[in-house]
């Protein structure tokens, strides 16, 4: 008769428990979808509100869904891989990445606001050069639609030897910013 050392059924196990917890994650992915619109309500800013944080909250009510299917495929992928001190390098890449997202938001307000104030036209100039400002105007959007696309962009080529990627929080989905990986 043959026999079976445990050894030969221990991986055998351990990969029908992952593929279990998988399904059971996957599960969760579905509950976080079937919840998405009565959590991001009870997210969105009040009707009327018009400040930066409410902003930020009607965001996060368009997004929150991403960053918790995210969560969970992560926790389980760290704990299926058995990656060591996978949770803390979780947390931290969690952290750059919201961080080099931050930055890169701040570079592009403050990049457009100083295009705007070095094509702003003084009414004496104007008086001088009467195309000026037509010439300027024609200029200006190339500007800043290339500001706004490039800056987030190249936020995420220093650290982009860590390999991890986010869509931030910009007006494209083409933007991505890259956690800085420190060891």
């Amino acid at each position: 008769m043959w026999r079976c050392c445990s050894a030969c059924i221990a991986p055998a196990t351990r990969r029908w428990l992952r593929l279990v917890l998988l399904i059971v994650h996957l599960f969760i992915v579905v509950i976080i979808l079937q919840c998405r619109r009565p959590v991001a309500e009870a997210i969105r800013a009040p009707a009327g509100r018009d400040g930066a944080a409410a902003r930020a909250r009607n965001r996060l009510a368009g997004l929150w869904h991403y960053l918790a299917i995210a969560r969970d495929l992560a926790l389980w992928a760290v704990w299926a891989l058995n990656i060591r001190n996978g949770y803390s390098l979780l947390l931290q890449y969690f952290v750059g990445t919201i961080a080099v997202a931050l930055i890169a938001r701040l570079t592009t307000m403050v990049v457009l606001s100083l295009i705007d104030r070095g094509f702003r036209i003084s009414p004496d100039l104007l008086q001088r050069f009467p195309g000026l400002e037509t010439r300027a105007n024609r200029y200006l959007p190339l500007l800043r639609k290339s500001s706004r696309r490039s800056l987030p962009s190249s936020a995420s080529l220093p650290c982009s030897k860590c390999g991890v990627w986010m869509p931030s929080s910009g007006s494209t989905a083409a933007r991505s910013a890259a956690v800085c990986c420190r060891r």
